[in-house]
């Protein structure tokens, strides 16, 4: 055999290889995208569902806050009910606004009216607290906690029918 057949040999056996890899590279490439599109569906799903989890606990402590609230308004302490009503506010204001998707229309609309309600008894308690004006109706401020209750109750609901319907 001559130098330049087998410099054809060598030529023909590269470039066949060469092929082969470009060929393989190609498809790793596309094997390695599927999973990496897999893998990012998977944490999407993992990272809605640790929300959602997150969004129920705070509604539990909600109700914890607005129990505590209606011992409050009771019994007259308006330093504490003006603290809890304002930190019950803060606590869902995030969760109606960022979370709507967890949330039916109505329930949406009434955790937006849950926000105003509250700055309305915390804006009541503040003035019991620090002006001589006459005191807020306690029937009326306990009316309104009694509402709300109802409220985040149904929002536990909904955000625990989601997280159910999730898991299927």
């Amino acid at each position: 055999m001559d130098f330049w057949t087998l410099f054809s040999i060598a030529d023909v056996v590269g470039i066949s290889v060469s092929i082969f890899g470009a060929g393989a590279t190609v498809f790793f490439s596309i094997r390695a995208k599927t999973s990496a599109d897999a893998a990012r569906v998977a944490a999407m799903a993992a990272r809605e569902k640790y929300s959602g989890v997150t969004v129920l606990s705070s509604l539990n402590i909600a109700v914890t806050l607005l129990n505590d609230l209606t011992n409050r308004l009771s019994s007259g302490s308006w330093e504490l009910a003006e603290e809890r009503s304002t930190a019950l506010r803060t606590m869902i204001a995030p969760i109606a606004i960022n979370q709507r998707e967890l949330f039916s229309d109505q329930t949406h609309r009434k955790l937006l009216e849950f926000i105003s309600k509250m700055k309305s008894v915390a804006e009541a308690s503040d003035r019991a607290q620090f002006t001589n004006s006459s005191q807020p109706s306690r029937p009326r401020l306990l009316g309104i906690v009694r509402e709300e209750k109802q409220t985040l109750a149904i929002a536990i609901d909904e955000v625990k029918e989601r997280l159910a319907a999730d898991e299927q």
